[in-house]
C-alpha cells in the first residue's frame, strides 16, 4: 500500500550528507531541520530537501516505538492527550500527544498481535474480508482499528478545535501500521480541514489497489510516507499475487 520509500542510510549517504553539514555526521546529517546548534552551510534545495525529510523519518519512527510502552506520562517530552485502549483494562494500542514547539498533534500505534490474527483469518479467503471504504478490502487491522476508532476520532476532533492551525500526523511500526493508515484515512475524512502527514515504518499491504487509491486521494498523495526495511517480512506478509 501507498508508495515504497526505502530510507536505508548507507556509509556513502552519510558521507555525503556530512559534506553540507557543520558537524557530526552521525546527528547532524540526520537531524539537520531540528539542528539547534548552526544552520547547514551549504542550502542547496535538493540536499535541505534529503536531510530535512530523513529527520522527519527518524523522529516519527522515535513516536513510533513510544507507543509500545504500557504507560505514556510524556511522549517524547511533549504533552500526553490521551492512550489509545479498547478498553479500560486491555493494554493500550498508542496514544495521541501534542507538541506545541513544532505545532503538531501526534497519533502514535505500535504494533499488535491482534492484527496478525486478523491478518491469517482473512488475507487468503476475500470472501470474509470487510469490504468498506467505498468498495475497497482490507485484509488488515480493520477489527483492530473499529475498536478505537470512536476515542481516536473524539480526542483528535477535540484538539484541532483547540489548535487549527496545529499539523496531524499520524504513525505506526510494523503490524500497527495497518490501523495506523485506517486511522488516516477516518481522520481527514472526519477532520477535512486538517493538514495531515502520515508515516508507517515497516506497513504490510493493508487493502487492495482500490483501497490505495481511496487512501492516497483521501489524505493526499505528497502526504503520505512510507519506510520498510528490505529484508522485513512483514511489509510483503500480505501477497501481491492476490490483489494487494
Amino acid at each position: 500500500m501507498f508508495r515504497y520509500e526505502p530510507v536505508g542510510i548507507s556509509t556513502v549517504d552519510l558521507q555525503a550528507q556530512a559534506s553540507f553539514c557543520t558537524r557530526c555526521k552521525f546527528s547532524h546529517s540526520l537531524y539537520s531541520s531540528l539542528c539547534y546548534f548552526r544552520p547547514c552551510r551549504r542550502r542547496s534545495p535538493s540536499s535541505l530537501r534529503r536531510c530535512t525529510t530523513i529527520s522527519y523519518f527518524v523522529l516519527y519512527t522515535k513516536y513510533s516505538s513510544a507507543a509500545y510502552q504500557l504507560i505514556f506520562p510524556s511522549p517524547l517530552g511533549q504533552t500526553l492527550v490521551q492512550s489509545v485502549s479498547p478498553s479500560s483494562v486491555s493494554l493500550p494500542l498508542g496514544f495521541i500527544a501534542q507538541d506545541d514547539t513544532r505545532q503538531e498533534i501526534v497519533v502514535s500505534f505500535r504494533g499488535t498481535s491482534s492484527i496478525r490474527a486478523d491478518a491469517l483469518t482473512g488475507i487468503y479467503n476475500r470472501n470474509i474480508l470487510i469490504q468498506a471504504y467505498q468498495g475497497t478490502f482490507l485484509p488488515l487491522g480493520f477489527p483492530s482499528y473499529t475498536s478505537v476508532a470512536e476515542v481516536v476520532i473524539d480526542a483528535v476532533r477535540a484538539q484541532v478545535a483547540k489548535f487549527p492551525t496545529y499539523t496531524l500526523v499520524v504513525t505506526g511500526h510494523s503490524l500497527g501500521t495497518a490501523i495506523t493508515a485506517l486511522a488516516a484515512v477516518d481522520l481527514k475524512t472526519a477532520i477535512p480541514d486538517a493538514t495531515m502527514k502520515l508515516y508507517t515504518f515497516g506497513q504490510p499491504r493493508t487493502g487492495d489497489a482500490s483501497w490505495a487509491v481511496f487512501a492516497e486521494s483521501t489524505i493526499g498523495v505528497d502526504n503520505v510516507h512510507r519506510a520498510v526495511h528490505t529484508f522485513d517480512g512483514v511489509p510483503t506478509m500480505v501477497p501481491q499475487v492476490l490483489g494487494y
